[in-house]
């Protein structure tokens, strides 16, 4: 964290702000809970826990919006939708759905939304 919270001052890294006096030490421990959680995300994804992977970003953007955070939700939903679209390729229209299911419940990109509304289409 860069600036405090209450007034913008500059920081050094301090848990009391210089110029309003702010307590930060809780507001830092938000901050490195969410990047660690952000970590534990990526970290599940590669082990291919998906849903512990989803639920956990979920967990730090519940936490803290930022920019880490919503790289990695926007990464974690680009890797589903291209597994929803594996899925179809192969035939495997269930699994697709489930995929797009969670997709969705991480991120509503157009993208997920349309594929989802195609697949349903073709019954």
């Amino acid at each position: 964290m860069e600036r405090c919270p209450t007034c913008r001052a500059r920081l050094k890294k301090a848990t009391i702000c210089p110029r309003c006096q702010s307590n930060l030490k809780r507001v830092f421990k938000i901050n490195q809970r969410s990047e660690f959680l952000c970590q534990q995300a990526m970290i599940k994804l590669k082990q291919n826990e998906i849903q512990l992977a989803v639920w956990t970003i979920k967990e730090a953007l519940l936490l803290q919006r930022s920019q880490l955070a919503l790289t990695a939700q926007k990464f974690i939903s680009q890797h589903l939708e291209q597994q929803a679209v594996t899925y179809l390729s192969r035939g495997q229209k269930m699994l697709a759905i489930k995929t797009l299911d969670l997709t969705l419940s991480l991120k509503k990109t157009t993208f997920a939304l349309n594929l989802y509304h195609f697949i349903h289409q073709q019954n």
